[in-house]
């Protein structure tokens, strides 16, 4: 195991659905327990409480809303926090797929 964290191997591609769309890219900087930062390599339009989920691995859609929003950097939410056990699952995810990438 890596004992680097996650944010040290950031950003990484992540999937974002807003409601009633497609999932789409989105470039994650920080992983905590209660929130996350964001960059959308698209320009979409985004606002402070919009609503959206974000897919990391085998996890379950983690449901978040936008509540900040600076220099294209979005702050989200999470609706409930992330167990310790699931945050620690989503970084080990993150973390393999980072070292895939950079292996290729």
């Amino acid at each position: 195991m890596n004992d680097r964290p996650a944010e040290a191997l950031l950003p990484l591609s992540v999937k974002v659905v807003f409601s009633g769309q497609d999932a789409e890219d989105a470039n994650l900087y920080t992983l905590k327990s209660g929130s996350a930062i964001l960059s959308f390599p698209d320009k979409r339009p985004l606002w402070v409480g919009r609503l959206l989920a974000v897919c990391v691995g085998d996890l379950p859609a983690i449901p978040a809303r936008i509540r900040n929003i600076e220099g294209g950097v979005v702050d989200i939410a999470f609706a409930n926090e992330l167990h310790p056990s699931v945050l620690e699952h989503a970084r080990e995810m993150l973390m393999q797929a980072s070292e895939q990438t950079t292996s290729n």
